[in-house]
């Protein structure tokens, strides 16, 4: 779901580049709301508080952000190049993606410990595990 408001907020960080806000203004504002966002995450009780705080409005300072690095390649290198640049800068993106899981994943769960609450939503089973878990 981040990414999905994410998507939506790239929007308005192409906005904010057309009306003239420079890169190192709209990569501050980016971040300061996707940082409060992802700590605050960590204190919400609820499942659909902790998906507005962390989905919602992390995905919105993620999105106003996301194309920065995009643009500023695209502006070194020529128009013929551009398909190149995009696709290694969203490949570099997305292993990072991965890295960032598999070194998340070993933080917070080193014994590979298995979700212990069931809940049967239509055809599916979700997992998930309990918030007394180690």
């Amino acid at each position: 779901m981040n990414f999905a408001v994410g998507s939506i907020a790239m929007q308005l960080g192409s906005f904010l580049q057309e009306t003239g806000v420079s890169p190192r203004k709209q990569v501050l504002l980016g971040a300061l709301i996707y940082a409060p966002s992802i700590y605050l995450a960590q204190y919400q009780e609820t499942l659909s508080m902790f998906m507005l705080v962390y989905a919602v409005v992390g995905g919105i300072g993620f999105g106003i952000i996301y194309f920065l690095p995009i643009d500023c390649a695209w502006s070194h290198f020529p128009p013929s190049k551009r398909p190149l640049i995009t696709g290694l800068m969203l490949c570099c993106f997305s292993l990072n993606a991965l890295a960032t899981t598999l070194y998340t994943t070993s933080v917070i769960n080193p014994e590979n410990e298995p979700p212990t609450i069931a809940y049967k939503r239509g055809e599916s089973l979700e997992m998930y595990y309990a918030p007394d878990s180690k």
